[in-house]
């Protein structure tokens, strides 16, 4: 998705990036809270400030189950070395991506949603869900 997200050399000021809309918010919180630098770097012709994490900052993680530190742990291991070019190609091969409209906002939950048929035991499983909690009308 497209947004514009401010650069500058002491905070966020203007360039068209392609990330997730709350990315500016947390960007400014961490800068904020003395977590995160901003480092000069040349794009192109221009200057621009690049955000780092301060050497020695530690991150707070107490937000998140073991699970979800799992499924980040997990992501980054799989994804370690891919340049950017390379994870935007795979992520829009994703079918989340691919029935999106243009300027949609994609639910992180999506990305659970595949293509392929699923199991005998992934649909057994589903029925018995859907049977559990299905809603009386």
């Amino acid at each position: 998705m497209r947004i514009n997200l401010a650069v500058g050399p002491d905070k966020l000021e203007e360039l068209v990036l392609h990330i997730p809309r709350a990315m500016p918010i947390i960007l400014e919180r961490l800068q904020d809270e003395g977590r995160l630098d901003l480092k000069q770097v040349r794009i192109g012709i221009n200057k621009a400030a690049r955000p780092v994490v301060k050497p020695g900052a530690r991150p707070d993680l107490t937000a998140f189950s073991q699970q979800e530190l799992s499924v980040v742990d997990k992501v980054i291991a799989e994804n370690f070395g891919k340049t950017g070019t390379a994870m935007s190609i795979d992520t829009h091969k994703r079918l989340a991506h691919k029935v999106a409209e243009n300027g949609e906002t994609i639910p992180f939950a999506a990305w659970l949603v595949s293509a392929r048929q699923p199991t005998e035991r992934q649909k057994r499983h589903g029925q018995a869900l859907a049977a559990k909690y299905a809603t009386k009308s």
